[in-house]
């Protein structure tokens, strides 16, 4: 028979001579390599074989050297070393006034931590009570109110001396200007002193370290140090401001000793061309120019225009801002803070859109 469709029947094995039929162990082994297709090499062989070209049979000394010149390539560009910035005065210092250094070192020579607490840690001790308290607070400042009756325990309960108000003081002063997170409560603190214990004058000590301080406000700008140490002070006589009243005729007022302290900074702050200080500029005139005004307000009354220090510090901050001398990024929060003061320091929301309109039709 012959015909479309006719075909023979073969054996599988038959089909196709060049590759071995499916699922057989011949078609699952790739095909060896000429390396491995070589018979193994005796014991002989293996001793009499030469080494690779380029090899050596014996090994070199390293080297390598620890202290060897580092190596640069030949179109790598080396910055140049930084020159330090001119240092201040001899006579001058900028680091804190601490006259009680030496006595603060015998106080916490006994308050050092170990694995198992304090060792000779006095709870009568205020001063050591107090350190602990600082750092308690600097580190949790949710717990003020618990910290407050320990502190409170061991100045009343406890002779103070002139010596011992001024260290405390001191204590206060120094964490408040280096930690952010102690300075509201450490001018709580100095109110709440104040007013429990009046006979240790910390408050006044307080006062007396913060016009040290001020004092010193010029011999700051010559280290990134003494900067930081500014603007840390600043904020800190920014919460005194607003959170340690003095009596005047029997009504509590805020103080315009600390008023003029803190635009006295400014001032200086301004002269000098760092880009950290525009920043604290805007934060503490936010933070309290509402009060100063109130208070120039009600001290001058009438003469307000002709006396008022915040009116001509807002004309040094504009004509800065004309001049150039602030950055261009600077110039939005200054702006910013120009329009609070025109909007009575309220800040302006702005007004939201509908929606969906009313179209007339």
């Amino acid at each position: 028979m012959s015909g479309r469709g006719r075909g023979f029947l073969v054996d599988s094995k038959y089909d196709d001579p060049v590759r071995p039929p499916r699922g057989s162990p011949e078609e699952a082994k790739p095909p060896a390599s000429p390396e491995e297709a070589k018979p193994p090499a005796s014991a002989e062989e293996k001793k009499t074989r030469s080494p690779p070209p380029g090899a050596s049979q014996t090994s070199l000394p390293s080297r390598l050297n620890a202290d060897a010149q580092e190596f640069v390539p030949r179109l790598f560009s080396v910055r140049p070393p930084v020159v330090p910035e001119a240092s201040p005065p001899a006579s001058s210092s900028v680091q804190f006034e601490d006259a009680n250094h030496e006595q603060r070192q015998n106080h916490n020579a006994g308050h050092q931590r170990n694995e198992n607490g304090y060792d000779h840690y006095d709870e009568t001790d205020p001063m050591q009570v107090l350190h602990e308290a600082i750092e308690k607070i600097a580190t949790n400042p949710g717990c003020y109110d618990e910290v407050l009756i320990e502190i409170l325990e061991a100045f009343t309960n406890a002779r103070l001396n002139d010596s011992d108000c001024s260290m405390a003081a001191d204590l206060i002063v120094i964490k408040a200007i280096e930690d952010s997170n102690f300075r509201y409560h450490a001018a709580l603190l100095a109110r709440v002193l104040s007013d429990r214990i009046p006979d240790s004058h910390i408050a006044d000590n307080i006062m007396q370290r913060c016009h040290i301080e001020h004092m010193k406000r010029d011999d700051k700008r010559y280290t990134p140090e003494g900067r930081a140490q500014l603007v840390g002070f600043t904020f800190f006589m920014a919460e005194m401001f607003m959170n340690y009243p003095v009596v005047a005729k029997g009504i509590e007022t805020k103080s315009l000793t600390l008023l003029n302290g803190i635009l006295d900074i400014l001032d200086s702050m301004m002269k000098m061309i760092a880009d950290e200080y525009w920043p604290a500029i805007v934060c503490v005139i936010k933070l309290c120019g509402k009060e100063m005004e109130d208070l120039e307000h009600g001290e001058y009354a009438d003469e307000y225009s002709k006396k008022s220090r915040l009116e001509k510090f807002f004309k040094r901050l504009e004509e800065s801002y004309d001049s150039g001398i602030c950055k261009p990024k600077f110039k939005l929060p200054i702006e910013r803070l120009n329009n609070l003061k025109i909007s009575k320091w309220k800040d302006p929301t702005p007004t939201r859109a509908p929606d969906q309109p009313n179209y007339k039709v």
